[in-house]
């Protein structure tokens, strides 16, 4: 890409190749003024649905275009998330929740060693802190909206 074409006026390899500015930049990140809502893979139906409550509440004309019939039904039944998805997954199969098993590890497999969660968690504390997780492997303690 030409230098300054479709570039953030704010991007320079100076500033993308320093660690100490990505850690500087992370900490002054607030996640609620880079979206709306954010969905959870370990909360993802009850994210999903207060997400689509927020969006209707901004644009009430779009309510008609939710079956929150069927949400309700796939919300109620875990195994029914894939169902749910279904449509979305057959453009993206290689996301399916189904498939990530295969693909993934369970995270405890990765962080068995307190070691490497150590190093996890120092790596991407800001990341932690922002997000609301404690540790590796447990669910975020807090909503960002």
């Amino acid at each position: 890409m030409a230098a300054g074409k479709n570039m953030h006026p704010d991007a320079s390899p100076e500033r993308c190749n320093s660690s100490a500015r990505i850690r500087q930049d992370l900490a002054a990140a607030d996640p609620r003024k880079l979206a709306h809502c954010w969905i959870f893979q370990e909360t993802l139906m009850e994210d999903l649905r207060e997400c689509l409550h927020a969006y209707v509440r901004i644009h009430p004309l779009t309510e008609r275009l939710i079956n929150w019939d069927i949400f309700n039904a796939a919300a109620a039944n875990k195994s029914g998330e894939g169902l749910f998805f279904e449509r979305a997954w057959s453009v993206a199969r290689w996301a399916a929740p189904s498939l990530q098993i295969r693909r993934h590890k369970p995270c405890m497999e990765h962080f068995q060693d307190p070691a490497m969660a150590k190093i996890v968690r120092n790596a991407d504390a800001h990341l932690f802190e922002k997000f609301g997780y404690s540790h590796c492997c447990t669910s975020s303690s807090h909503r960002i909206w």
